[in-house]
């Protein structure tokens, strides 16, 4: 009856949509805190496999002859090769934490699983405790780092009983890996380009807790820098202690490889020879002291012992699934020289850089600073 009453209340919304407004702004920001998270590298890895399909099924005839078809099928299998990694969709740090662990409870419960427990221990990091349905005690590990990928380590007991990872490695190579199989893809965005498998028996354990390559990629920091002379100048040294200290890694540095290179080389993941140039000249000098007066069957012999020497260092980094890098020298920029022992290391050297580029997977000159990919 008296207006004065009254008070002019201020625009209202439907609190619904200010409700769903906040929630959505709340997991932008969570998001965009934590970076990407198990959930999205799952979807990613989950979206590869259609084009991984597509990969196997364009190249399978050219290998219908020798292939291990159990190995090619594995393929296909083996991001999804345990039902509990696949837990990793759901682990989504944009979503309500109690509906998360209410719906990893009920998959783990659904597949067998008795007295489930779900525990958020931080950002992109889960523990999963249940018992099997032979009563066995298992706690599995999903962690994730947002640049890289996410894993799953699973006990039984106290026992490691499985490894998985999936890594988006760098921007076109991406790694699925199990405690000792191996699928490495290159992906350019459109299609494959090239896919790795490995498997070794069971008996073997191509990787394990101490060495796995998730996280901060321990194992492929594992590096030796091999010089075949006899110092390593300053410019270099100061290269490789500003890439240590940015990395947080530690090189081995060995000098005076001028012998049986492979020797050297333990359980590094990755190896880099400096230079072939300089181990050709030193095998020449062994082998050949008067290199002037050398006749073509020594030659031959020379450019025979440089490459074994190489190949043997091949063989074993595939054998402990590494990888490495050879330096050297193009010697065909130039006119043959007038002086025959600098002609004869020339051509020494390029017989030799051919056989080495053939059997390298990748082949890449550097001028002005500027590396161009040509294998």
């Amino acid at each position: 009856e008296n207006t004065e009453d009254y008070v002019v209340m201020p625009d209202i919304t439907d609190p619904r949509n200010t409700y769903e407004e906040r929630l959505a702004k709340e997991a932008a920001e969570t998001l965009q805190r934590v970076g990407k998270g198990i959930n999205e590298f799952y979807n990613e890895q989950y979206a590869l496999t259609t084009y991984l399909s597509d990969f196997v099924n364009d190249n399978i005839d050219k290998y219908n002859e020798t292939a291990d078809f159990t190995n090619m099928i594995l393929i296909f299998f083996l991001p999804f090769n345990s039902w509990e990694m696949s837990m990793g969709a759901t682990f989504n740090e944009t979503s309500d934490w109690a509906m998360v662990s209410s719906g990893v409870s009920q998959a783990f419960s659904f597949m067998g699983g008795s007295n489930v427990e779900v525990i958020r221990n931080d950002a992109h990091d889960y523990t999963v405790t249940y018992t099997n349905d032979e009563g066995e005690n298992i706690t599995n590990y999903f962690k994730c780092n947002p640049e890289h990928g996410f894993q799953m380590l699973s006990y039984k007991g106290e026992t490691l009983n499985e490894i998985l990872e999936y890594i988006h490695k760098d921007e076109n190579t991406y790694i699925w890996q199990s405690s000792n199989e191996r699928l490495v893809v290159d992906f350019d965005g459109e299609k494959i380009n090239r896919c790795t498998y490995t498997k070794l028996s069971s008996e073997d354990i191509l990787y394990n807790e101490d060495d796995q390559i998730f996280a901060d990629f321990s194992a492929c920091d594992y590096v030796l820098y091999l010089r075949a002379g006899d110092v390593v100048d300053a410019d270099t040294l100061n290269r490789i202690e500003f890439g240590n200290n940015k990395n947080g890694v530690e090189w081995d540095i060995v000098t005076g490889a001028k012998k049986d290179p492979a020797s050297y080389i333990g359980d590094h993941k990755f190896v880099i020879f400096d230079s072939l140039g300089t181990y050709t000249s030193g095998i020449i000098s062994e082998m050949c002291p008067d290199i002037a007066n050398m006749d073509e069957e020594m030659r031959k012999l020379i450019e025979k012992r440089v490459i074994s020497d190489i190949t043997e260092m091949h063989d074993k980094i595939v054998d402990i699934q590494g990888s490495m890098i050879i330096i050297t020298v193009e010697t065909g920029f130039s006119v043959t020289p007038e002086n025959r022992a600098q002609a004869l290391f020339r051509e020494i050297l390029g017989n030799v850089n051919q056989r080495i580029a053939n059997m390298s997977d990748e082949v890449y000159f550097s001028a002005s600073g500027i590396q161009f990919k040509i294998k």
